[in-house]
């Protein structure tokens, strides 16, 4: 189970700045710098010191590799991002400023530049068009109803909901241009009561 004799091993023993305790079965878990919880505790001495050796390498190759990763990228938002690296744990992207998790980031080309300008551009007029007409939107599905009278009621429900959004939206192109008159035929908006509702 061990290199040596359990008595003649002291409790903890350090190795490259890590910390090996000894557990209450006997099997050696590692601790320190840069090394997040042992799930697995080793089951020799030797064999922690192997785990603590291979783990300082992989973090010098990990240093060695974000030394020499200095890329200028684009975030969604067209800000200039500096990757360093991913995180060797968790995979998320190392840059400044932080670019968040799942989105995409972009090569510094110009024409890619301009591209995300203008998508942002054109998601804050998306946005300010989906405001206004948010007030304006009915639900396209009910819940199911078992009984005739809750479906009826429901419905009928619905269809004045219907008839005074449609008013409203109506009167609203009506007041924003009051001298072309009647708008509601010029923009061919139909009037709720013709539509048999």
């Amino acid at each position: 189970m061990t290199d040596l004799p359990i008595e003649r091993i002291a409790r903890v023993i350090k190795h490259s700045g890590y910390d090996i305790t000894v557990t209450d079965e006997y099997r050696f878990k590692i601790s320190g710098p840069d090394y997040d919880k042992d799930e697995y505790p080793a089951d020799t001495l030797s064999a922690a010191k192997r785990k603590i050796d291979d783990h300082i390498k992989t973090l010098h190759k990990q240093q060695q590799i974000r030394k020499r990763l200095n890329l200028k990228l684009r975030n969604r938002a067209g800000v200039l991002v500096t990757m360093r690296g991913f995180h060797a744990k968790n995979g998320n992207m190392l840059s400044t400023p932080d670019v968040p998790r799942y989105t995409d980031v972009y090569p510094d080309v110009p024409w890619i530049v301009e591209a995300l300008a203008k998508r942002a551009e054109l998601n804050t007029a998306m946005n300010k068009i989906d405001g206004e007409l948010r007030p304006f939107g009915l639900k396209s599905n009910q819940y199911g109803h078992r009984d005739a009278d809750a479906y009826e009621r429901e419905l009928n429900k619905w269809l004045d909901e219907l008839k005074v959004k449609t008013a409203a939206a109506i009167k609203r192109v009506q007041d924003a241009i009051p001298a072309r008159g009647n708008l509601a035929a010029d923009t061919r908006i139909t009037n709720p009561n013709q539509q048999g509702i």
